[in-house]
């Protein structure tokens, strides 16, 4: 069985057992789980785990992104420090996801599939962090993708698959900037 992801990252739990359909812990046992992982020592302030617009009770809404935390989907490529990141302007490190889940944020690597759903807030958009340490909010284009993050950000309903090319698109986007590059042929 896999080691669970945040405690790979030396972290602690802030999510409720029942995230998926809203749950959330009570904000101290959230606090905890922020204090015991890894970005703590650097990032001391609570309020910087969360995005003002995230969902109300929840004190971190950032994920990382599954790459780079060393684990592979479907053979897909990996790397486990920033400083290793190739092509670092490109590389995707953190999402907005809104939410606090129990795993890293991730796509399908051999088909343009979504894994977690794209989560549309700020705009119809999701902000990102990137490996070179800048910022930016992605807008989506794909009318079923914008769709898909009002609709079922609280709960996991399923892989979802774009059916425009526009929502192939930001599928592809988010898996190229996930690993680098596509596990399938466009």
């Amino acid at each position: 069985m896999e080691e669970p992801v945040w405690r790979a990252l030396g972290g602690g739990v802030t999510w409720a057992s029942g995230w998926s359909q809203g749950g959330q812990l009570p904000e101290s046992d959230q606090i905890k789980g922020i204090r015991a992982g890894a970005l703590w020592p650097y990032i001391r302030e609570i309020g910087l785990y969360q995005c003002p617009t995230g969902y109300r009770g929840e004190l971190m809404t950032y994920a990382m992104m599954i790459a780079s935390i060393g684990r592979s989907v479907e053979g897909s490529p990996v790397f486990k420090r920033r400083m290793l990141a190739p092509q670092p302007a490109e590389r995707l490190i953190f999402i907005d996801e809104g939410l606090s889940s129990p795993d890293a944020y991730s796509t399908r690597y051999s088909e343009p599939k979504w894994w977690d759903r794209p989560i549309t807030r700020h705009g119809d958009g999701t902000n990102f962090a990137y490996a070179d340490g800048r910022a930016e909010c992605h807008k989506w284009k794909g009318i079923e993708t914008i769709k898909q993050g009002r609709d079922n950000v609280r709960t996991w309903v399923g892989l979802f698959t774009p059916a425009t090319e526009e929502g192939k698109q930001g599928v592809q986007w988010v898996q190229r900037g996930i690993w680098g590059k596509l596990g399938y042929k466009p």
